[in-house]
């Protein structure tokens, strides 16, 4: 059997174009590599071995190499200059693009940079293009420490996958089954040239000083620790896998429609550990489906000691910020809703003739013309749209007046939406509660001018 990526057999003392491809034997089916070629040693290497590989006719695919400028150090032209007379050497069509960094607020250099290239790296794959990277089993070594200090669970222990899908191709790491020694005795018998980025050095970066400090001290008592820590980080990956298969069994009998939401008394039919790792992963899918933050420990926790035992006619809810949006987790009515922020609701004039666009995800309204019974169009050419500040009253036909606040609670509105809920006026008189309740004195039974009123709203971003 030939192993795959995922497999860590030990050290790997020998790295030659025959060894790199026993490791990645899906090259062999590759029509387009691209390499992300830095200069740097890794990078370097890789596209030798490829280029070594096309040669003896091992190797079918059509190689790129693809350099990213970030324009951070002074050097970086001269470095661009280097890496296009290496792969002219190669003969490997060579192209450099010049990205500007400009980190967020809260946002690293170095997280900036690394997002700026990929933003690059998908634009430039192709359909079922490979793009590899020289990550290898010390980066990896690197990566699974840098975790740990953070407290990452099998999901961040995980580190650096062997491949993984980027825009319409894939990315594949090939190196990683290998030392950082076997790279270095690579480069120095075929007697390359790399690039020395002096940042790497500097042990201010959390990354170095592991790889200067950390990493030689655990190898001076335990000289395998680099493939110790690869073996433990593919084994975590696989924990991460089962444990998201747990969690979409679970889901089927927990998750409320729209998906958004889940059913309490279910989930809590679910031992605690159980409890989290659904609660982990529906809020890692619903938290990437609307562009929010990542998940914490301290939110998971917060969501079984505050809001799963909370009072039943309680509001609780928990928050969680990120750069660009904040996303809430609310209970109503025994269920689970994790939401986007509602935006601030503000009266107006609507003209009947037209939709009114309430700002997302409040919808629009819209007074259609009907045969059958609804509000007096030729009466309603122009309506105020205001919001509840407390104590409104309406009468529903055929029922007796209710305040807004009941009428809300019986219909099941949930309590954060209630504020949004459009209020429609005229002449100083309430007409209708959105679509959930007309005034009497404003309704027709029959009529050739009738208007059916409706209130289309995104429920999923809602709630309701």
């Amino acid at each position: 059997m030939v192993p795959s990526t995922t497999d860590f057999p030990g050290n790997i003392g020998i790295l030659d174009p025959d060894m790199l491809l026993k490791f990645n034997p899906s090259l062999r089916q590759a029509d387009q590599i691209l390499v992300a070629y830095s200069g740097g040693v890794d990078s370097s290497v890789l596209l030798f071995l490829l280029a070594s590989l096309r040669a003896s006719g091992k190797l079918a695919a059509q190689l790129r190499a693809l350099h990213i400028n970030h324009g951070i150090h002074q050097a970086s032209r001269d470095w661009a200059s280097h890496c296009a007379d290496f792969c002219s050497q190669l003969d490997i069509p060579f192209e450099a693009v010049r990205v500007t960094v400009s980190p967020k607020p809260g946002e690293s250099l170095e997280m900036a940079a690394r997002n700026a290239r990929y933003r690059i790296f998908e634009q430039k794959l192709g359909p079922e293009w490979l793009l590899l990277q020289g990550h290898h089993q010390g980066d990896q070594a690197e990566t699974v420490l840098y975790r740990l200090m953070r407290g990452s669970g099998p999901a961040g222990l995980g580190s650096i996958p062997p491949q993984r899908p980027l825009g319409s191709g894939r990315l594949l790491r090939p190196l990683l089954p290998f030392s950082r020694e076997s790279i270095m005795t690579c480069a120095r018998t075929n007697a390359l040239c790399w690039i020395e980025d002096p940042s790497n050095t500097d042990e201010a970066h959390d990354r170095n000083f592991l790889r200067s400090r950390v990493l030689p001290l655990l190898e001076s008592r335990w000289p395998h620790a680099g493939a110790a820590i690869s073996r433990a980080a593919s084994m975590c990956r696989e924990a991460d896998k089962l444990l998201e298969n747990l969690a979409k069994i679970d889901l089927q009998t927990v998750q409320a429609q729209p998906g958004n939401r889940l059913k309490i008394g279910e989930l809590t039919r679910l031992d605690e550990v159980r409890q989290r790792n659904l609660l982990r992963y529906w809020l890692e899918h619903w938290s990437l489906a609307l562009g929010g933050p990542r998940v914490s420990h301290t939110l998971i926790s917060g969501i079984q000691q505050d809001i799963i035992p909370a009072a039943e006619d309680a509001e609780p809810f928990l928050q969680w910020a990120g750069d660009n949006s904040t996303l809430f987790v609310r209970r109503y009515r025994q269920q689970l809703y994790v939401l986007p922020s509602l935006p601030q609701s503000e009266a107006g004039v609507w003209n009947t003739g037209d939709s009114l666009a309430l700002p997302y995800p409040l919808g629009t309204l819209t007074l259609s013309p009907t045969e059958g019974p609804g509000l007096p169009m030729d009466r309603l050419s122009q309506i105020e749209v205001r919001f509840r500040s407390g104590g409104e009253t309406i009468k529903p036909c055929g029922r007796p007046t209710r305040t807004v606040k009941n009428l809300l609670q019986e219909n099941g509105v949930p309590p954060w939406l209630r504020p949004h809920v459009p209020l429609l006026f005229c002449n100083g008189e309430l007409v209708a509660v959105g679509d959930l309740a007309v005034s009497e004195n404003w309704w027709c039974e029959a009529g050739n001018n009738n208007g059916r009123l409706e209130w289309k709203r995104a429920d999923l971003d809602c709630g309701y």
